[in-house]
C-alpha cells in the first residue's frame, strides 16, 4: 500500500500482447508480459495503473516515501493542454485538449460537464485552429485533431481500429461541435447539419500493446512540425513508416522528461 494508503499494489501480474501481422488488436493473447498492477482502493474492480516490467516475475513493488506535488500554475486546468504553440510566421494555432477533463470514465458518468468543457474550448477557436485531443478509453491512449470551424476531425490509432469503436467518444465530439455550431449561429448545407467528418489517418502503428501514449505524444510533434491543419489520410510524407523504430519512441521519453526537468513541473 502506498504512503497515504489510497493505493494498494498486486505484484505478481501478467499483460496479455495481442499482435495480428503488425498492427495490435484485442484478441487472444500471442504472448504475456510480467507487470505490477496497482488498484485504487475506491474501484477494486479493475488496476488503475498497469506497469510493464522486465522479463522476470514481479515480487515486490516499493512506493517512494516522499508526496511529490505538480507546481502551481496561472491556469485552471493542468500545464499541458493550456500550451499554445504557434506555427512558423505565426500562421496557425494548435490548442490541446486535457484528457484529464475529458475521458472515457468521465464520458460515462459526467457527460453534460465534457460536452460543456468542449464546446467552451471550441467557442475560443478562431480561423485556422486545430484541436489536439489525447483521447483516453480506459485502456488505450489515441488522438483526436479537431478543426471546429470546418467540422472536421481527424482519428489517428496506433492499433488501427475504427472510430465506431469509440461511440461515447464519437457521440460527445459530434454533439459539442453541433452545439458550437448552433452557439455562433452558423450556417451550413442541409447535407451537412446531421454529419460530422470523420478523417481514419493511416498513422504509424505500435508494434506490442503498451506503447501507445508515446504514439500520440509522436503523432501532435509530427502533426505541429509540420505546420498545417489539415493532415492527409496517408499521413505525412516526411514521417510516413509502417511502425516507429525504438529509437523514435526514445527520443519522445527523453524530450518528455527534458521537460519536465526544465519547467521544474514537479517539486518536493
Amino acid at each position: 500500500m502506498n504512503p497515504d494508503g489510497l493505493y494498494v499494489h498486486f505484484s505478481c501480474a501478467c499483460l496479455q500482447v495481442v499482435e495480428y501481422r503488425g498492427s495490435y488488436k484485442i484478441g487472444t493473447a500471442s504472448e504475456s508480459v510480467n507487470a505490477a498492477y496497482i488498484f485504487s482502493r475506491k474501484d477494486l474492480s479493475r488496476p488503475a495503473i498497469q506497469i510493464p516490467c522486465a522479463s522476470k516475475a514481479v515480487v515486490a513493488v516499493r512506493f517512494c516515501p516522499i508526496f511529490f506535488n505538480l507546481k502551481a500554475t496561472n491556469s485552471d486546468h493542468e500545464w499541458w493542454p493550456r500550451v499554445m504553440i504557434f506555427g512558423y510566421g505565426g500562421r496557425y494555432l494548435w490548442l490541446f485538449m486535457s484528457s484529464s477533463l475529458v475521458n472515457k470514465a468521465l464520458i460515462c458518468r459526467e457527460p453534460d460537464s465534457c460536452r460543456e468543457y468542449l464546446v467552451k474550448r471550441f467557442m475560443a477557436s478562431s480561423t485556422n485552429n486545430l484541436y489536439l485531443w489525447p483521447y483516453n478509453s480506459g485502456c488505450h491512449w489515441l488522438l483526436l485533431a479537431i478543426d471546429p470551424l470546418k467540422e472536421v476531425v481527424y482519428f489517428l490509432n496506433s492499433i488501427d481500429g475504427e472510430w465506431t469503436n469509440y461511440l461515447d467518444m464519437k457521440q460527445l465530439v459530434d454533439t459539442s461541435i453541433k452545439v458550437f455550431r448552433s452557439q455562433r449561429q452558423a450556417r451550413v448545407p442541409r447535407t451537412k447539419s446531421s454529419n460530422i467528418t470523420w478523417i481514419k489517418v493511416q498513422c504509424p502503428l505500435q508494434r506490442n500493446g503498451i506503447d501507445c501514449g508515446y504514439f500520440v505524444m509522436r503523432f501532435r510533434k509530427e502533426i505541429i512540425n509540420m505546420n498545417q491543419i489539415e493532415i492527409p489520410i496517408t499521413y505525412f510524407d516526411e514521417y510516413k513508416c509502417a511502425h516507429y523504430t525504438r529509437l523514435q519512441l526514445e527520443q519522445i521519453k527523453e524530450e518528455l522528461c527534458q521537460y519536465f526537468i526544465e519547467k521544474r513541473l514537479i517539486s518536493i
